[in-house]
C-alpha cells in the first residue's frame, strides 16, 4: 500500500500512480521509499526523478536512485567525509545475506557520497528486484570502515517509476 502525500493531502492507494507535472511524493511507512517526480529541469529541460530510502541503522545513510541534469544515478550518502581527492572508492556489497561483492563506485564532489552512473546505476537497481536487504561497507580516510544497511523491500515497484520518468532501459532481472 502506498500513501500519497502532497499539499496536506494524505490518502492510501493500491493503484499505480501516474507521473504528474508537479512534485509527487509516495510513502509506504517509516523508513520507506519516498519518490519525487518532476516534469523537467527548468534549466535543461531534462527529466528529473528521485527515489530516496533512509537506512534503518545507526549510520543513517541514504540511498538515492534517479536522474537529474542529464545524469542517471544510484548514490549512497554516507553522512561522513570519505577522504580527500578520492575519485573512486571500493564498496563492499552484500544482498540478502549472500556473498560479498566488491564494486568500484565514483565519489561525489562533496566527498560524502558514492555514486554509480548511467547503465551501472540502472542495472544495479534492477539486480536488486525481489530482495529485501542491501548492506554496504566502505573505508573512510584514516578511520574504521563504515557500514550501512537498507531495507529495500519494494524496490521493484520503485525503480519502474524512476525508469519511466528518466527513460532508463534496464537489463532483465536475474
Amino acid at each position: 500500500m502506498l500513501v500519497v502525500v502532497g499539499q496536506g493531502d494524505q490518502r492510501a492507494t493500491d493503484q499505480a500512480l501516474p507521473l504528474d507535472d508537479d512534485v509527487g511524493t509516495l510513502r509506504a511507512g517509516w523508513g520507506a521509499w519516498v519518490i519525487a517526480t518532476y516534469q523537467n529541469d527548468p534549466m535543461t529541460d531534462e527529466p528529473m526523478a528521485l527515489a530516496v530510502l533512509d537506512s534503518q541503522d545507526t549510520t543513517r545513510g541514504t540511498l538515492s536512485i534517479g536522474c537529474a541534469k542529464g545524469d542517471d544515478f544510484l548514490a549512497v550518502q554516507w553522512n561522513r567525509y570519505l577522504g580527500e581527492a578520492a575519485s573512486d572508492l571500493e564498496v563492499d556489497v552484500r544482498v540478502d545475506g549472500g556473498a560479498i561483492t566488491d564494486m568500484l563506485w565514483a565519489v561525489a564532489n562533496d566527498q560524502t557520497a558514492t555514486v554509480l552512473h548511467e547503465e551501472d546505476a540502472a542495472d544495479f537497481a534492477a539486480s536488486l528486484y525481489g530482495t529485501s536487504r542491501l548492506a554496504l561497507e566502505t573505508m573512510v580516510a584514516d578511520a574504521e570502515p563504515i557500514s550501512v544497511l537498507f531495507h529495500i523491500t519494494g524496490i521493484e515497484e520503485v525503480v519502474p517509476i524512476v525508469q519511466e520518468h528518466c527513460g532508463w532501459e534496464l537489463a532483465e532481472p536475474v
